[in-house]
């Protein structure tokens, strides 16, 4: 999947679970935001847990609900796996048969999608 991001900042209020963010330049994916009780002086919070994409940290952080985050607006686009190259290289085509081979597979990728690809052909 290929995405176009635009970036917009919104108040932390209108999140909600599985949204996608940016904190100091790193995508995230929230996988939990629960309200908190009101602050000392009337302040609403946001308990937030969210998980880089990239490499699977996790992030929980308390957030003002009017503070303003960054947020991606992507447009996707779906590939195909068509092979794997030199072990970790990815050849891909999209459904108007436009290709990409100039993606290459994080060592922490490879061997899930190794595994994923095993299961699917033999079971």
């Amino acid at each position: 999947m290929e995405t176009h991001v635009e970036d917009q900042k919104t108040d932390c209020e209108h999140l909600k679970k599985h949204d996608y963010i940016e904190v100091h330049g790193a995508p995230y994916r929230i996988t939990h935001i629960e309200p908190l009780d009101e602050g000392k002086h009337g302040a609403n919070f946001f308990q937030l847990t969210a998980i880089n994409i990239k490499d699977g940290t996790k992030l929980e952080h308390k957030y003002n609900h009017k503070e303003k985050i960054h947020v991606p607006k992507a447009d996707t686009k779906k590939w195909k796996l068509l092979e794997i190259v030199d072990g970790s290289k990815i050849w891909l085509e999209d459904f108007e048969m436009n290709t990409r081979d100039d993606l290459k597979l994080d060592d922490i990728h490879i061997k899930s999608v190794r595994d994923a690809l095993e299961h699917l052909y033999h079971g």
